[in-house]
Order: structure tokens, then C-alpha cells, then sequence
């Protein structure tokens, strides 16, 4: 570092990390060249702007001219300020995360890569379904497709393919879809609309409830009931996929920690479908006129205390 600080330098070499936080609003990665590897000081510094705009990636080779040296305590830092200052290749191909229906007619499709826009066909015949749904549009943005579809039928689990070839659809460096290039998802169903209706945080054996009151009907898959921030000791419980609701249907949370033989007799699962599908007569602290979850949480705090229930979308 000493015989190359603040000079200006080319170099070839890999991103052996993923982008880390490196101060307000840059980040880094390790680099990995032919002469130096495996050496965790050894980095490329960028603005966050210009890693999320070329899309940095773990195992992408990175090749720079004219760029400047400098050093942060025991690191050596290669300053990539500007998105001219390099270019990548052999990036890792883009691959799908996830497809979400966002309503009857309308699908989100998530990758792990920036999508190039112009390899991305307006009508959507890049992507494909079963089941007989159709697309007859397609928007990208960052990691995002959107999909305009045919109607959804509710019950339906639809299986979504992407096109890696012919008329693939691409990253920014017009690497191809790679594999896993399809994602199952539900049909959408109208999110239901619920409230907080009632909470027990002082019971006295840590057997402590949440009361939720069904306000207009619809799913409450992916619905999470938070204490505090969720975090460590506090309560955070997300509702499983397919648990649909009824207006006026109650929902109770029950908390167990080490108590659970005493808060759940006869261990009691997740009431899905039938508020009486494991009775109070077998389960002795279920509710028959109630959806019963259960959580392990230690119990809520009794006091200074807040509660949020967040539906799928955040």
C-alpha cells in the first residue's frame, strides 16, 4: 500500500464478497486478483448508487482503469466513483426468487439481479404459466417484472417459467435467465382486513393472548403480529399461507415460551381452517369461537409495550 497509495491504477479481479456497507452510502467487496487472493484488506470501494445501478455482484469480474488507490487503516481500497470508472462480466446469471400474484389479473415476478428493460418483451410471451393463465404484458424495474395476466382462479397454485432461451430475458450484462428460472405462488386473494381487538399481556403463568377481530373477509396468509420490533424476547409471528377469513371471525395468538405444557394442553397446532378443528375438549386452552394460533414466544411485556399487526405486503 505504501508504494501505491493515491497513485491511479488499472486492475482485473473478482468480487469475492458480497457489497458491505463501507461508510455513509459506499459500499465494498473483497477482491480477488491473480496476484492477491483470500485477502480480506484487499478491497474496491464504490458509491451504493453506482453498485445498485451496474448491479456489483458477488463473482463478478470487475475491470478498471485509471482508478484511484487509497487506504482506510490496514485496508487497500481500488475508489470505483463512477460506473465509466469499470466494467463487469462473468457475472453470476439472474435467477427468479419469487412470483407473487398483486391482484386477480397481475403478477410480480422477483430475480436476484437487475433485469435489462430492452430484453424484456412487452407482451409478455416470455413468461408462462400452467393451468391456463396467460401473460399479455410485462414491465421490468431493478429486480422486478410485473406481469399483466388473464383472470386468476382462486384455489389455483399456478407454477411461472421464465425464458432462458430463445428471447431470454437478461441481466445487464445480457446474461441469460438461469436456473431456477420458475416460482410457484398462490392465486391472489383479497387480503382481509383485521385489528387488534383485545390483548392479555399479564397472565399470570406467561400464557399470554393477542386478540385479533376480522373486520372484512379475505386472506390473512403472511399477516405478522409484532411486539416491539419483533426482535429478540419480543413476540413476532407471521400467519402460514392459505388462512383465509370470514368478517366478524376471531383470531387468538397464544404465547407459550417454557411453559408449554402448561399454556398448551395436548400441543395444539394451527387452526387453518375451522375454528373447532382441535375443540377446547381436547386442547384445553384453545377457544372453540376463535381461530387458535400458537407461538413460542416467553410471553408480552406488561407494560410500555406496543403491538402491530402488518399484512403481507408490509
Amino acid at each position: 500500500i505504501d508504494e501505491f497509495d493515491s497513485r491511479l491504477v488499472d486492475f482485473t479481479g473478482t468480487a469475492a464478497t458480497a457489497p458491505v456497507i463501507s461508510g455513509s452510502m459506499f459500499l465494498r467487496v473483497q477482491l480477488d486478483t491473480t496476484g492477491i487472493s483470500g485477502n480480506v484488506d484487499f478491497q474496491a470501494r464504490f458509491p451504493e448508487a453506482v453498485v445498485n445501478a451496474v448491479d456489483v455482484s458477488m463473482g463478478c469480474t470487475i475491470t478498471a482503469n485509471n482508478v484511484p488507490v487509497g487506504r482506510f487503516n490496514t485496508q487497500t481500497q481500488f475508489g470505483l466513483y463512477r460506473a465509466t470508472d469499470f466494467t463487469l462480466s462473468n457475472c453470476p446469471a439472474p435467477t427468479v426468487v419469487s412470483a407473487t400474484a398483486l391482484s386477480a389479473t397481475s403478477v410480480q415476478v422477483t430475480f436476484t439481479r437487475n433485469i435489462k428493460m430492452m430484453s424484456v418483451l412487452a407482451n409478455g410471451s416470455q413468461f408462462t404459466f400452467d393451468n391456463g393463465l396467460m401473460a399479455s404484458a410485462a414491465t421490468a424495474g431493478g429486480r422486478v417484472v410485473t406481469l399483466t395476466t388473464g383472470m386468476q382462479t382462486i384455489g389455483t397454485t399456478y407454477t411461472l417459467t421464465v425464458n432462458s432461451t430463445p428471447s431470454a430475458v437478461t441481466d445487464l450484462q445480457d446474461v441469460p435467465v438461469g436456473i431456477p428460472n420458475t416460482a410457484m405462488f398462490p392465486a391472489f386473494v383479497t387480503p382481509a382486513v383485521v385489528r387488534i381487538n383485545e390483548v392479555n399481556a399479564n397472565i399470570g403463568t406467561g400464557c399470554d393472548l393477542i386478540e385479533l377481530r376480522v373486520i372484512a373477509a379475505g386472506s390473512m396468509g403472511g399477516f405478522t403480529l409484532k411486539e416491539r420490533l419483533g426482535g429478540t424476547n419480543e413476540l413476532s409471528f407471521t400467519f402460514p399461507a392459505g388462512f383465509v377469513v370470514a368478517k366478524n371471525d376471531y383470531v387468538v395468538v397464544h404465547t407459550t415460551g417454557t411453559n408449554a405444557a402448561t399454556c398448551n394442553p395436548g400441543t395444539a397446532t394451527e387452526e387453518l381452517t375451522s375454528k373447532t378443528g382441535q375443540p377446547v375438549a381436547t386442547f384445553g386452552n384453545n377457544f372453540d369461537n376463535a381461530f387458535d394460533f400458537w407461538s413460542l414466544d416467553n410471553g408480552l411485556t406488561s407494560t410500555d409495550n406496543v403491538f402491530t399487526l402488518f399484512d403481507a405486503t408490509g
